[in-house]
């Protein structure tokens, strides 16, 4: 992965930062710097409104947690259910793969400090509250 790569060019520590599918690379950055070795790259991330799951592998432990996937899929301002579909269609990712999904990640306990900001009417704000519980737990 290049943004992987593109931290070894400096020993300076990093705070990425990236929103919707920008968090969602920001957040795999880290979890692949983590499983590469070299956590001590990233000193900290900043995730705004993260796609963190993929609809089909939010776990049954944190279900409750994704309203909006049923309150706020149509009609809203942001991104509809329907959109984010599309989106993961086009992607093509493995919806159980850790690796884009960090919800699903082995390495949660080892993340640094992730500063999360959500929007109340926005679909991914399960993926956002679901992260924080997970990286609390």
């Amino acid at each position: 992965m290049e943004c992987c790569r593109g931290t070894r060019w400096k020993t300076a520590l990093r705070f990425p930062i990236g929103a919707s599918a920008g968090g969602c690379l920001t957040l795999s950055v880290k979890n692949s710097l983590i499983l590469s070795g070299l956590r001590a790259r990233i000193r900290g991330v900043v995730a705004l409104c993260p796609i963190a799951a993929h609809l089909e592998s939010i776990s049954k432990d944190y279900e409750d947690m994704y309203t909006l996937y049923s309150e706020n899929a149509e009609d809203v301002p942001i991104i509809t259910k329907q959109v984010l579909e599309l989106f993961f269609g086009v992607a093509q990712k493995d919806p159980f793969d850790a690796k884009s999904f960090v919800t699903l990640s082995e390495c949660l306990k080892k993340f640094p400090k992730t500063s999360i900001v959500t929007c109340e009417k926005d679909l991914l704000r399960g993926d956002g509250v679901v992260l924080e519980k997970m990286l609390s737990a």
